[in-house]
């Protein structure tokens, strides 16, 4: 099932490109001005082309067809339609008033359709009410056929009282509702014009639940300590630092400054172990720990696999940059596991306790920062792969990361939660929030 995020998306996306109501064409009553009267007899008037209306019955039988049932009034040589019902062979029907011979105020009746109201020039204008089948109807003002003004619409899926333009919802809207995938969406009292929507939070109900819709948060990449527009809202501010939040970029770091051959030269001088890149190694079988010191001034401090070319086995690990490790390293001398108590550590600014494979962050690990942000993941290939969470003073959030999409977001911001269906950052574009 969809998440309400691409719901409501979609929803107002198919709201403001199309109308919602389509209102289908009909046929207009043929009477011609020029069909000049050729005889007013006692039973029957007879026009010059053979149509004949019958006074008893009130009856006019066009050549095309069409019928008409009712009065008929004379202007001069001139007849025009009066009140009465109008057929035509295709099975359309009008009943009601005429003016100039054309629709002035009736019922129509057209397939599946019907309109009751008002007319001018035989089209929708004024006060009516358009059925497109029993259970489907709009009620309001129309204009040159539209729906223009206040109206009531009730299709298969949708509910909508407020203002429309051209059919089209528009304005403010007093009720919409929307069954979609069994499951009922309420909102009330909101302005959709397109040009106000984007500034507005929308408060609405799911099955009865109060939910509500923050429409877009723009420019996602930009830093948020940087200069940028006032943003009105406090909160949406916090929800842009949350997303730079999920957004963070793992830095690079070093591996130990160690030939995974680490061949033995001499071993004369004992405990003091010579390497042929000129390393040299204080070995002491009694103690747990021996001390590796490298030319380029990295040190390790631990344990040596004596039986194995005396390979990097479990230890602490510095750099002169100030890059730290303690755990244990593979047999090509590089990080496999940050052993309890001790982790990887980057310059006293971001830490990482967790596993590792040929050196790089592998399935579950911890990353802290300096100021206490916190990320718990599974990672691959110094990558963020799979469930994620962040903890950052009163900010939870949970999400899943695949490539570069991110989705199922859910945002605990001081006990206010929001859910995002997904995040892109390689594309910059708007997204949808919901809290409820």
């Amino acid at each position: 099932m969809n998440d309400e995020t691409e719901i409501i998306n979609n929803l107002f996306k198919q709201i403001k490109s199309c109308s919602i109501i389509d209102f289908p064409k009909y046929e207009f009553p043929v009477i011609k001005e020029e069909e000049l009267l050729v005889s007013d007899e006692d039973r029957r008037i007879t026009f010059k082309n053979g149509e004949f209306y019958d006074k008893d019955l009130h009856i006019l039988k066009l050549l095309n067809g069409q019928v008409f049932e009712g009065e008929i009034k004379n202007k001069g040589e001139k007849y025009y339609l009066e009140e009465g019902k109008y057929k035509w062979p295709s099975g359309q029907i009008f009943e009601g008033e005429f003016e100039d011979n054309l629709f002035k105020k009736g019922q129509l009746e057209y397939g599946e359709n019907t309109y009751i109201g008002s007319f001018n020039n035989g089209i929708f204008e004024g006060e009516g009410e358009f059925k497109f089948n029993l259970n489907e109807n709009v009620k309001g003002n129309f204009q040159n056929g539209e729906l223009n003004g206040h109206a009531d619409l009730q299709r298969e899926n949708i509910k909508v009282n407020g203002d429309f333009v051209e059919s089209k919802p528009q304005g403010h809207i007093n009720k919409f509702i929307l069954n979609y995938e069994n499951h009922i969406y309420e909102f009330e009292n909101f302005d959709f014009r397109v040009e106000k929507i984007q500034d507005n939070e929308l408060e609405f109900k799911k099955d009865g639940k109060k939910l509500t819709y923050i429409q877009e948060l723009d420019n996602l990449n930009k830093d948020p300590n940087s200069q940028e527009e006032e943003i009105q809202k406090e909160e949406l501010s916090l929800l842009k630092n949350c997303l730079h939040l999920i957004n963070i970029k793992i830095p690079e770091f070093q591996q130990p400054n160690i030939p995974s051959e680490g061949l033995i030269v001499e071993e004369e001088d004992y405990p003091i172990i010579k390497f042929k890149n000129g390393e040299v190694a204080n070995i002491d079988d009694d103690k747990d720990e021996n001390e590796l010191t490298i030319p380029n001034g990295e040190k390790f401090v631990g344990r040596l696999d004596l039986d194995n070319n005396y390979l990097l086995k479990e230890g602490k690990y510095f750099w002169p940059s100030g890059q730290f490790y303690g755990g244990k390293f593979n047999k090509e001398n590089k990080f496999e596991t940050s052993i309890e108590n001790s982790k990887l550590i980057i310059n006293n600014k971001w830490s990482y306790k967790g596993k590792f494979k040929n050196g790089k962050f592998d399935e579950r690990g911890e990353i802290e920062f300096q100021d206490k942000k916190k990320i718990i993941a599974y990672f691959k290939d110094n990558k963020i792969k799979g469930q994620m969470k962040i903890e950052y003073n009163n900010i939870q959030i949970e999400a899943e990361v695949k490539d570069e999409l991110i989705s199922d977001i859910k945002i605990d911001l001081n006990g206010q939660i929001y859910k995002i269906k997904s995040l892109d950052f390689n594309n910059n574009t708007s997204i949808f929030i919901l809290k409820n």
